[in-house]
């Protein structure tokens, strides 16, 4: 990884040590879904040319987006939306999901977006139905980066850490018909499972540290652990009830060897495979090494 990266991942690794457990997500259904379909004044939404734009969407929240290597407006290609963790901020995550390279090289839009400021200071996506309408901003990203961009609409990908990941979960319960994937790193989900309104099948790879003091492996009161979540998703993607065991991989340099196992449930609906990636022994935010990416990539593209 070049030197800059590293830097960043190192102070990522810094500010996101201090993370607070999330609360559960006692989400409603009735949760906006696109605050960009009209503006505020109930104006008609901007209508743009036909995959003809290069510059950032976002409205008051923009994102520039990196294109693939040879990117030609009138192809199409996968989306991935990175989400950081609570006290973070893109920047930070560009450098822990090291993806620039292996996405520009296989044909991958990317998007890392920022989170809003929360009343402690924290950068943060918010969870809540109350207050800043996160769904609706990231609803409203894949909707234009589909509209300007050369997406395909049948290739949207979400990778987050932390409450980035519970975002993602937030994402695939709430809108899994616009999401055909997350990654979600030493995240988690609804404490209660009847509130995730999964209609969709939506394929998930589950990632979660042992060690993890901030979002703990096993769950607490406010959340379900790494190993209910995972099994949730094969309930609801009609998967084989007990997984089968995958290859073990190496996904962080902060411990050493094959340090994670991998569990796949089989015979989803299509569409909707399950995976279960458990770092042994690492911590929160562990140091992911840049054939992490690669592996993702394998597995969704």
């Amino acid at each position: 990884m070049p030197k800059l990266l590293l830097l960043f991942t190192v102070c990522f690794f810094i500010a996101a040590c201090g993370e607070a457990a999330e609360d559960p997500i006692p989400f409603s259904e009735n949760q906006t879904q696109n605050q960009g379909d009209a503006d505020a004044d109930g104006e008609d939404p901007v209508e743009f040319g036909p995959r003809d734009h290069m510059g950032p969407i976002g409205g008051d929240r923009p994102v520039e987006a990196v294109f693939p290597n040879n990117y030609d407006v009138e192809g199409s290609y996968p989306l991935l939306i990175k989400l950081h963790g609570l006290g973070s901020n893109a920047i930070q995550t560009d450098a822990f999901f090291y993806t620039l390279d292996e996405a520009k090289e296989r044909g991958v839009i990317t998007l890392t977006p920022e989170g809003t400021v929360d009343a402690n200071g924290n950068q943060h996506w918010n969870l809540f139905p109350t207050g800043v309408d996160d769904l609706g901003y990231i609803t409203g990203l894949i909707e234009e980066a589909v509209e300007k961009y050369a997406v395909d609409p049948d290739q949207i990908f979400l990778m987050g850490l932390s409450n980035g990941g519970f975002m993602s979960h937030l994402m695939a319960c709430e809108r899994g018909d616009l999401v055909r994937a997350i990654i979600s790193f030493n995240g988690s989900s609804y404490l209660n499972e009847s509130d995730c309104k999964a209609q969709d099948p939506v394929e998930i790879i589950h990632v979660h540290a042992t060690d993890d003091q901030v979002i703990p492996y096993n769950g607490n009161s406010y959340m379900p652990g790494a190993r209910v979540v995972a099994e949730r998703w094969a309930d609801w993607n009609q998967c084989d009830p007990e997984p089968v065991d995958g290859p073990d991989i190496n996904i962080t340099g902060e411990v050493s060897g094959d340090e994670t196992s991998t569990e796949i449930w089989q015979n989803c609906t299509e569409g909707g495979g399950v995976q279960l990636w458990t770092i042994n022994g690492a911590s929160h935010v562990p140091l992911p090494l840049t054939d992490f990416v690669e592996l993702v990539f394998d597995e969704i593209l």
